[in-house]
């Protein structure tokens, strides 16, 4: 399905290399943007800019110099951004007592200060009526055991996309997040989590979608290229949860 015309749209898409990000990167490229995907593993990303046609650059969001050089690389092979996917984060799974310190300093690194930093490197880079899209996370509105620290960062990437879409309104430039719910995907099952627990985990999770299913990649896409496109226009610091209900019911 064809949401606009991204024939002459600049795509960036941080966390490109695996997920929902690469995924997206995809469909946007087959739609005719041109598309920089980033992430940590140099390897990684140039043989999937090389299958799917993409940009790359390799940036480690925990790290401000880095982001300053993504920028930097960006603004030298392209005037302008239309459309910011800042999806880079991590998740890890542990609960309060067992989680060490430094876990809690990479989400913080990569989820609050990375995506913040991301965005305020890039916003004077944003084409006039361009879009910024957040990935937050349904689990934000949701008390699941274990993941205490990624909720608290997803509230705060929520948060971002108030507060951004009000600071760059008079540009014309929309800030909106995406909540997605229990996806069909790679980077769960990649997760360092005990098979006992990834099992009970998912079964929480599970029972509390009133569609009681997961979602798929295909459907997170289409919420992307919603934000990406004019067709959300007259959206600004909103919240689009792809749930099943999960985070409303």
């Amino acid at each position: 399905m064809t949401y606009a015309d991204f024939s002459d749209k600049t795509v960036l898409i941080t966390g490109g290399s695996s997920g929902i990000g690469l995924h997206c990167a995809r469909e946007l490229r087959a739609q005719g943007a041109r598309v920089i995907v980033t992430g940590r593993n140099a390897d990684k990303l140039a043989d999937i800019a090389g299958s799917y046609d993409l940009e790359w650059i390799r940036c480690d969001q925990s790290k401000p110099a880095e982001i300053d050089a993504l920028r930097d690389r960006v603004g030298q092979q392209f005037e302008q951004l239309d459309v910011l996917f800042a999806n880079a984060g991590v998740a890890p799974f542990a609960h309060v007592r067992q989680m060490p310190l430094e876990q809690i300093d990479q989400v913080l690194d990569v989820n609050v200060r990375g995506t913040f930093l991301t965005v305020r490197a890039f916003m004077d880079m944003m084409s006039a009526g361009g879009s910024v899209i957040l990935n937050s996370s349904a689990i934000a509105d949701k008390g699941i055991p274990g993941y205490t620290l990624y909720s608290a960062s997803k509230s705060a990437i929520r948060a971002f996309a108030r507060t951004f879409a009000a600071e760059l309104s008079s540009k014309g430039i929309r800030v909106n997040s995406l909540s997605p719910g229990p996806i069909h995907n790679e980077a769960f099952l990649e997760q360092d989590i005990a098979p006992e627990d990834r099992e009970r985990l998912y079964d929480t999770i599970l029972r509390r979608v009133p569609l009681a299913r997961e979602g798929t990649m295909a459907e997170v896409v289409k919420a992307v290229l919603f934000l990406a496109s004019a067709q959300s226009s007259y959206m600004t610091g909103a919240d689009l949860q792809i749930d099943g209900g999960f985070s409303q019911v």
